[in-house]
């Protein structure tokens, strides 16, 4: 069996992490659609309590990635108090001919002034086979926080 694998995304942003914790997690099914309109076109929890361990979100995307369609992701922990959470793929479409396990985990960190912090978020991955398709999650994520970061100014 292959082993998990790590990749790692940590960028400072000039946002106070409880302003991005609520927008990211408490607002998540309005605020990441918003932040990037081309890339998803919904978040809806479909099982259990929202925002609690073991509820399931459906991601829908949009235009940017027709070939997708959607994910389904798992609660697995999440820490509204120390700004983490963990959450597994449990059915990823497309992703799943690539992974047979693919999770992500975001933490905040303080940043370098009070009004900043650092978004931290791992991708742990088994993969299925030899693929070339690693540098897409990075590059994902790094676009997101981009983005996301870009929706904030707006905010408040």
């Amino acid at each position: 069996m292959a082993s998990v694998q790590l990749i790692q995304v940590k960028e400072e942003v000039a946002q106070a992490a409880e302003k991005v914790w609520k927008y990211h997690v408490k607002y998540m099914d309005t605020e990441v659609h918003a932040s990037m309109r081309s890339h998803f076109t919904s978040f809806r929890h479909i099982q259990g309590p929202p925002l609690t361990p073991g509820s399931i979100v459906m991601v829908t995307y949009g235009q940017e990635f027709p070939h997708y369609k959607f994910m389904k992701f798992r609660w697995d922990e999440i820490n509204h108090e120390q700004h983490r959470y963990k959450n597994t793929i449990i059915d990823g479409g497309l992703l799943n001919k690539h992974f047979s396990h693919l999770s992500y985990t975001f933490n905040i960190l303080p940043g370098s002034t009070a009004e900043s912090c650092v978004m931290v978020f791992g991708i742990e991955y088994v993969d299925k086979h030899d693929h070339a398709e690693h540098h897409i999650l990075k590059e994902e994520l790094e676009k997101f926080i981009r983005m996301f970061e870009a929706h904030l100014r707006n905010k408040e």
